[in-house]
């Protein structure tokens, strides 16, 4: 059995009933010793210096290491000759004019050499190199013409004695006493190697991001289907681990409610998610979209209440934010109950203090049996189970990751307890790590990416997030405008700019790409937080920069 190029024969090309010859051939070269490769469909281009770009084309190419090689011309049907040329007559009896079947093997075997030499390790090889006509269909007694002698003919009945008759072809080519070399086993391996290369082109990660996009937001607008499943509950938990579509039906959920005439709050805890949401929902009447925080403070100051503006030190403002907040939001209503709402729909719900809920129970005009959807993730390894949800709430589970790629999605479940979550997106990369070396920076290897993605991977700037496991002034990333030649913004909602911002202010938001960086010595579970939460920003890709203690000692974790 000969080495076949390729191999199998494809079957669209088995299936074509035009190209039965050339089947029957391969099939005949197929039972050569396995010292032929023999290959169908060579086909090139060279440039001719006193003319245009040259295209080449043999139906196949037998090379043997100390034979040489040969050019097969293969044509199908009954094959003859008058005085308007040479024609073929198909199956159904209709002529077809073709190419002097001698001319053009004999024209494709020259320049294939000449096209050969081009090849580095091809230039300097003198062969042995020959060609022949293949007539599957045809029975052939003699000479067919002057330039086509029986010797280089292979007729229906050659093909079933190949081993035979191609042995014989070469020698037709080989004077007495000729001792040009062979092709060698080296010759017929470089010979595969130029005309039978297998590859697969990279395409930029830009090209493949917009393709896995749209994959991703189409899936998205499936779940939509969960809404119209729970459109009967009045109170309904939806728990789903980060990619499972929550802060989409969230708004989704807003928009429904607003359009069937009630007043509606959407809230959430981070301001950029509550900008986003506010920004999908732009032009729905009957829709505030606000954080718990700034419901608080808004309303108190609409009820002209004292709210301390200047709270210092962390401590003291997480109680501000957590207790006095919550106090104030209350007074507020009952100097103010027009304010409240027919339904109140929650997003990252896991994120809300258990002494928010009673006040934000109460911003609804009926507190019992007002509308009051809570979307929160499920991730039990990285999230305390929130108290202080309504009472006999409807619950159900998201299933399926839809925000992120299958790979990135492995990745963030090592750091996921909860309900089995399958990814049903495209592949993707795997996730990326780029150290930083000694006597390098973290923004100097910012810069490296960022140019790459960029310029090379041909990713637009405004699809990129680099988020930091602590707060940017951590890494001196708060004050800079720029990273290396790109110009970047805290600012999520501005557009076609690298955004960079921590992990903790970007949650429930995302971006095709996103770099986490400043991840050293980060402490088990706030290590497990950033990882998942960081993660699953990315809808395509990630690059993980710099040493990540935290992450590394978990990285290859199953748990």
């Amino acid at each position: 059995m000969s080495r076949m190029y390729p191999r199998p024969l494809p079957d669209s090309v088995r299936q074509d009933p035009r190209r039965s010859a050339e089947v029957r051939t391969w099939e005949a070269l197929d039972t050569l010793d396995d010292d032929f490769a023999c290959f169908w469909s060579v086909r090139w281009q060279s440039r001719d210096p006193r003319a245009a770009a040259r295209d080449g084309e043999a139906d196949f190419v037998v090379a043997h290491p100390r034979m040489g090689l040969l050019v097969l011309e293969v044509k199908g049907g009954r094959i003859g000759r008058d005085g308007d040329g040479w024609y073929s007559i198909d199956r159904e009896g209709v002529r077809h004019g073709i190419q002097d079947p001698a001319e053009q093997a004999r024209r494709n075997r020259y320049h294939l050499m000449d096209k050969l030499r081009e090849f580095p390790g091809w230039a300097g090889r003198t062969l042995r190199a020959g060609h022949g006509v293949v007539l599957p269909d045809c029975r052939v007694e003699g000479a067919l013409a002057l330039d086509l002698p029986r010797e280089i003919v292979l007729a229906h009945d050659d093909l079933v004695r190949l081993r035979q008759r191609i042995p014989e072809l070469f020698r037709h080519y080989t004077r007495e006493g000729d001792d040009t070399p062979g092709l060698g086993a080296d010759g017929v391996d470089l010979l595969a190697r130029t005309m039978a290369r297998t590859f697969a082109l990279r395409s930029p990660l830009g090209a493949e991001l917009a393709e896995d996009d749209r994959r991703i937001l189409t899936l998205t607008e499936q779940q939509l289907d969960v809404l119209d499943l729970l459109s009967c509950n009045r109170r309904v938990v939806v728990r789903g681990a980060a990619g499972t579509g929550k802060t989409v039906l969230a708004a989704e959920k807003a928009k429904r409610l607003a359009l069937e005439g009630f007043r509606v709050l959407l809230t959430c805890f981070n301001h950029p998610l509550a900008d986003l949401l506010a920004a999908s929902l732009r032009g729905v009447a009957g829709v505030t979209v606000a954080t718990f925080n700034t419901l608080c403070h808004d309303l108190a100051v609409e009820a002209g209440l004292p709210v301390d503006e200047h709270v210092q030190g962390r401590a003291e403002q997480q109680e501000f934010f957590r207790c006095v907040h919550p106090e104030l939001l209350m007074k507020a209503l009952d100097r103010m109950p027009e304010r409240r709402f027919d339904a109140i729909v929650v997003d990252e719900a896991q994120d809300f203090w258990e002494e928010w809920w009673v006040p934000l129970g109460l911003c609804l005009a009926d507190p019992d049996h007002g509308i009051l959807y809570a979307f929160l993730d499920a991730n039990q390894r990285v999230y305390r189970r929130p108290q202080g949800l309504p009472d006999g709430a409807v619950e159900t589970v998201l299933t399926k990751n839809l925000r992120n790629t299958r790979l990135i999605h492995a990745e963030a479940g090592r750091y996921y307890q909860g309900a089995p979550t399958v990814a049903v997106g495209p592949e993707g990369r795997e996730v990326e790590r780029v150290p930083i070396p000694e006597g390098s920076t973290l923004v100097r290897e910012l810069s490296r990416v960022l140019h790459r993605l960029i310029r090379d991977e041909g990713i637009p700037p405004g699809d990129i997030a680099i988020l930091t496991g602590r707060a940017l002034s951590h890494g001196g990333l708060d004050a800079v405008d720029r990273i290396g030649a790109f110009p970047v913004t805290r600012d999520p909602a501005a557009a076609g700019f690298v955004v960079v911002q921590s992990v903790h202010r970007f949650k429930g938001l995302e971006r095709p790409v996103v770099i986490l960086a400043d991840l050293e010595s980060l402490a088990a579970p706030f290590a497990d937080q950033v990882m998942y939460v960081g993660l699953t920003r990315a809808r395509g890709h990630v690059v993980v920069v710099g040493g990540a203690d935290g992450y590394s000692a978990r990285n290859g974790s199953s748990s």
